[in-house]
């Protein structure tokens, strides 16, 4: 299985899990035509579309993804706030019960998981296919209620460093109410660093960092602290970038 960024930052986002004959888009952040380029302009390889939230950097082109007849799904709420007629598949809701297969796209099998951030019903979701194992994928968070146990790949948020930010914060680079909306919705790399230690990640053989801030954060530093944290392989998503998620041990 083969992981693309396309997007990973508040500019857009948006990724791409495929293999030789089928797709699963995450997040409708960035223009279709980008999500079908990085699959060869297949239309039929794309099984669908999860989207997390509502917010424009994560659903502003779910209009796009509808009209060239890709399933897009979402939770109840998000679908409410973007409108039924932009995204007309929710999802079932089972609080923190990734274990629970909920969905099904090709031979992609969706668990969706509650996460904290400021949007109407925000997700994240547990993605299992025989081509990988088990993926999580946790953005827009502040955190993770539960440890990670069972996962085969992980794709978390490490948006901030707590010292950067509050540097920004005396320096008047940031103003108070976009610092609280950061530090509330977004996991820094602190919170991200406590949630891998504390979790079980034997069986884990990539983590991917997503949605690194451009101005509170640093992806090299990132990669290397958590690499040194948990010995595992560690990579940003940066656009363009290509990771091949193998199968478990």
């Amino acid at each position: 299985m083969k992981l693309t960024v396309i997007g990973s930052s508040s500019k857009g986002n948006a990724y791409v899990l495929q293999n030789a004959s089928e797709a699963l888009l995450l997040e409708a952040g960035m223009p279709f035509k980008k999500s079908l380029a990085a699959v060869g302009y297949h239309l039929a390889k794309i099984k669908g579309c999860l989207i997390t939230h509502e917010h424009g950097d994560h659903a502003r082109y779910a209009r796009e993804y509808l009209d060239n007849g890709v399933r897009v799904m979402a939770s109840e709420g998000t679908c409410a706030l973007l409108g039924r007629s932009r995204v007309r598949e929710p999802l079932p809701l089972p609080l923190h019960q990734m274990r629970y297969s909920k969905a099904q796209l090709g031979g992609f099998h969706i668990a969706p998981f509650r996460v904290e951030h400021d949007a109407a019903e925000p997700l994240g979701y547990a993605i299992w296919h025989q081509d990988m194992g088990t993926l999580l994928f946790a953005t827009d968070t502040a955190y993770l209620p539960n440890p990670i146990a069972r996962m085969s790949q992980v794709m978390l948020e490490c948006n901030y460093s707590e010292p950067r930010l509050e540097t920004a914060l005396e320096g008047g680079l940031i103003q108070k109410g976009r610092y609280d909306h950061v530090r509330n919705g977004h996991m820094s790399l602190e919170t991200c660093l406590d949630t891998l230690e504390r979790s079980d990640l034997s069986g884990v053989r990539n983590i991917v960092l997503i949605h690194i801030s451009g101005d509170h954060g640093d992806a090299q530093a990132f990669t290397d602290a958590i690499g040194r944290a948990t010995g595992k392989r560690v990579t940003a998503a940066l656009p363009d970038t290509e990771i091949e998620l193998t199968t478990p041990f």
